[in-house]
C-alpha cells in the first residue's frame, strides 16, 4: 500500500480506477486500490469530486498540510464495515474496568518502549524509565505517563526541550505523529469501530480519541526516525516511509503497518472478551537504521 504526496501545483483526479496526477502537462498514474493515504502539501492543487468520493468509498484518507508541511486537516469516511453496527454497540459497552486496565497496559508499553529507545542510543536515563514502568497503576491514575514523557524527551533532545514549542524537532514530531495517527484511523475504521470514542481520551473536539489512545506505544518509532535522521536533511522523506519501518513483534520482523494490525486485533479481542489479556503483544526495535532498506 502506498502513501502519495502531492507537493507542487497539479491536478489530481480519478480516471478508470487510477489516481491521475497532472503536472505541467505530464501525467502520472497510480492504481487507486494500492493507495492508503494522500498528503496534499500545496495550496495549488485541484482535486476532482469523483476522486474525493472514490477515496471515501475505499477508506483512503486525504490529509491537508499548510505551507510549512504541517498537517492541518483530513477527509476520511464514515464506518462502512459489514458488522460496524454490532462493533459500535460493543464499543459503547466495553466495561470500565477493562478500559482502565487496557490504558494501564498501553502506558506501560509506551514507557517501556521509550526506555528501550534511550538504551539503544546509549542514554542511562533508560533505567529511570524502567523504574517508572513498575509504578504504573490501574488507568495510570498517578499519571506516570506524563512523568516519563518529561524525562524521556529531555534525555533525548536536551534539558531545554519542551513539547509543542516552535522548533524543528517539534515540527517533525507533529508531522510523524500525524502519519502514525492516520495509520491507526484507517485500520480502526476498517475494523468497524468509531475513532471518536476513546478508552481514555475523551475530548469533545477530538475526532480521533480512540486512535490517540491506541497509538501511544508506537510514537517511539517516530521519535527514533527523527533522532536518527535529524541531521540528514531528508527527515520528511524518511517519515513518509514510516508504515514500512521494520520492528519486532513476538520475535517476528514485521512492517509497522502489519504490527499495528496485529496489535489492534489483540486490543479489541480483549475489550470484547475474546481473550483475557493483551500483554502477550510484545514489540521491540529491529534495526535502528532499517528504514534505509524499506
Amino acid at each position: 500500500m502506498k502513501i502519495v504526496y502531492i507537493k507542487e501545483s497539479s491536478k489530481i483526479q480519478y480516471v478508470q480506477g487510477f489516481l491521475v496526477v497532472t503536472k505541467f502537462g505530464e501525467e502520472l498514474k497510480v492504481f487507486l486500490d494500492e493507495v492508503k493515504t494522500i498528503f496534499i502539501e500545496s495550496a495549488r492543487v485541484a482535486i476532482t469530486m469523483p476522486l474525493l468520493i472514490a477515496c471515501i468509498q475505499k477508506h483512503i484518507e486525504i490529509i491537508f498540510c499548510d505551507q510549512k508541511h504541517n498537517p492541518i486537516g483530513t477527509i476520511n469516511n464514515f464506518n462502512q464495515h459489514s458488522v460496524s453496527l454490532e462493533r459500535i454497540k460493543s464499543q459503547f459497552n466495553w466495561p470500565t474496568l477493562d478500559k482502565e486496565n487496557t490504558w494501564m497496559v498501553i502506558v506501560k508499553m509506551k514507557i517501556m518502549m521509550q526506555s528501550k529507545h534511550l538504551r539503544r542510543i546509549g542514554n542511562a536515563a533508560y533505567m529511570q524509565l524502567e523504574n517508572i514502568v513498575q509504578k504504573v497503576q490501574l488507568n495510570d491514575k498517578t499519571n506516570k505517563e506524563g512523568l516519563a514523557a518529561k524525562l524521556y524527551f529531555s534525555s533525548m533532545f536536551g534539558p531545554l526541550f519542551k513539547r509543542h514549542q516552535a522548533d524543528d524537532v517539534n515540527k517533525y514530531l507533529n508531522y510523524g505523529y500525524t502519519i502514525l495517527l492516520s495509520m491507526f484511523n484507517r485500520r480502526i475504521k476498517i475494523l468497524g469501530y468509531l475513532t471518536q470514542i476513546g478508552i481514555h481520551h475523551k475530548s469533545n473536539s477530538n475526532l480521533y480519541n480512540l486512535s490517540s489512545d491506541l497509538m501511544e506505544p508506537f510514537r517511539v518509532f517516530v521519535d527514533a526516525v527523527i533522532y536518527t535522521y535529524m541531521s540528514s536533511g531528508h527527515i520528511i522523506e524518511y517519515l513518509r516511509k514510516l508504515s514500512l519501518y521494520k520492528i519486532k513483534v513476538n520475535n517476528q520482523v514485521l512492517s509497522l503497518e502489519n504490527a499495528i494490525r496485529i496489535y489492534l486485533e489483540s486490543v479489541f479481542n480483549y475489550l470484547n472478551n475474546k481473550h483475557n489479556k493483551i500483554e502477550s503483544f510484545q514489540m521491540d526495535f529491529y534495526n535502528e537504521k532499517n528504514i534505509n532498506h524499506v
